[in-house]
């Protein structure tokens, strides 16, 4: 019996220490995913413009193998889609660190997530941002020109922010003069987008599911903050009506670290015209 209940023992610990060094491996790995989105809306001046994606990131320290492979990507903007700082770990030293890496490598544009919401040092942090050159879209829109093409570049908070936890008001992006113009909007939640497409935005850059955490074979992520189990957007290019949704697995971890078959990742979009 003695010998059983020792053998048990040592295979559990087996068990738990592969766990470990899987899970370990996820978190250290990135990957870099690229996506190509084409819309006949785009100007010809915005064909093969680049957006680098950081999502999820929370508070991690710089990561150089990232600042490096943005910079070799030469993105004409970078994009951030909430959850850069974390609400379990409210120093911001971090986060600061890793803006000061990517702020001069090309206009950086942010939008909050749930964790931004919920942190106490976020007011602080925005002004920050603000003093890096940093674009803030807290339900803003800009507009984005090359030569006579311009596009738009919105962005909304997250619903924490608020009271009423249901739906966004997202007619903030009709309010630039602009008319029906190629309109990207960067949110941090992937699971509206019955709401985005009803807005018809062109393009919408999200994250949050980071991957779905466990990553089943043919059947995708396990679980997702915002969508349970099962979840139906954790990473990828998703469409409905005339909109495009992309979503990032995320590139850190908040307070349960764990990542099977799931590695973090970089985004890389590339948009294009389909006029020809």
């Amino acid at each position: 019996m003695r010998k059983i209940k020792r053998r048990l023992f040592i295979a559990l610990v087996i068990i738990a220490a592969a766990f470990v060094c899987i899970v370990s491996i996820n978190i250290a790995r990135f990957d870099v995913s690229y996506y190509s989105i084409q819309n006949s809306k785009l100007p010809e001046e915005f064909n093969d413009f680049k957006i680098a994606q950081i999502s999820d990131w929370h508070g991690r320290k710089p990561d150089e193998r990232i600042v490096n492979k943005i910079k070799e990507e030469n993105p004409d903007i970078i994009v951030i889609t909430g959850d850069f700082i974390d609400r379990f770990f409210t120093d911001t030293k971090n986060a600061k660190k890793m803006i000061t890496e990517i702020k001069d490598i090309a206009p950086v544009y942010y939008v909050a997530g749930n964790h931004e919401a919920q942190n106490k040092n976020y007011d602080e942090f925005k002004e920050y941002l603000h003093s890096e050159n940093v674009t803030v879209l807290d339900n803003k829109s800009v507009i984005l020109s090359k030569g006579s093409g311009k596009i738009r570049l919105a962005g909304v908070d997250d619903p924490f922010f608020y009271e009423k936890f249901d739906h966004f008001d997202l007619s903030f992006t009709e309010k630039d003069g602009e008319g029906d113009i190629y309109t990207i909007l960067l949110s941090h939640r992937p699971e509206y987008i019955e709401d985005y497409s009803d807005e018809k935005l062109d393009l919408v850059i999200s994250g949050h599911a980071h991957g779905g955490l466990i990553r089943l074979p043919w059947i995708g992520g396990l679980n997702a903050s915002g969508q349970g189990l099962f979840p139906k957007y954790t990473e990828g290019v998703y469409h409905m009506g005339d909109t495009d949704m992309v979503v990032s697995r995320g590139l850190g971890d908040s307070i349960v670290p764990v990542r099977i078959n799931n590695n973090r990742e970089l985004v890389i979009i590339t948009l294009n015209t389909n006029s020809n």
